[in-house]
């Protein structure tokens, strides 16, 4: 079993198990103890000898055991660690992401654009995700009411959904005359 502790006690035993290395390098004593978490292997503990046969015992392999449990646990635990601090990370991330993406809605949930009256809800399905709305009264007094939805849910669509916003918002301030038709094609472009 390749799971098992193992004590090999001279070249003669290695040869017999058909562990090369411990012929070739005339190996008289091997201690070798896996590190493992249930049935996960996760490493071994690994001693030789040249010196003598039989150096390691039973109280060897023993000690060599509860050693390995004891780093085996530790490296479990760093593990699970290393897990939740990158879902804490991801976490904030998309946290982030939500935060700047209220950034580009309207901040009033209810607007009268002269004669007009919008009100709006919005709660992504997700953490993120890729709608957007805006409204805006156009130099003519036109009133232009924008909506936006990127297929998908997340960081990504999010993301995509503030590079149009964003554009849309400077093309907007550069080119203030420009229609709407006119804007987009520029984004495209760009």
């Amino acid at each position: 079993d390749q799971k098992s502790p193992v004590i090999v006690s001279g070249t003669e035993e290695g040869e017999v198990l058909g562990a090369h290395s411990v012929v070739v390098h005339n190996l008289r004593s091997i201690l070798a103890v896996p590190l493992q978490i249930s049935d996960r292997l996760l490493g071994v503990i690994y001693m030789d000898s040249t010196v003598a046969k039989g150096i390691f015992s039973k109280e060897d392999l023993s000690i060599a055991l509860a050693l390995a449990n004891h780093i085996a646990v530790a490296l479990e635990t760093s593990r699970a660690a290393q897990v939740e601090s990158k879902k804490q990370a991801l976490q904030k991330d998309l946290e982030v992401t939500r935060n700047v993406q209220a950034l580009l809605l309207p901040s009033q949930s209810e607007v009268n654009l002269k004669g007009i009256q919008i009100s709006s809800f919005y709660r992504s399905a997700a953490q993120s995700g890729g709608d957007w709305w805006s409204w805006d009264i156009r130099p003519d007094q036109s009133k232009l009411i924008l909506l936006g939805d990127i297929t998908g849910h997340g960081a990504g669509a999010a993301m995509i959904t503030a590079a149009v916003a964003s554009c849309h918002r400077i093309m907007k301030q550069l080119e203030p005359n420009a229609s709407v038709t006119e804007l987009f094609e520029r984004i495209r472009v760009i």
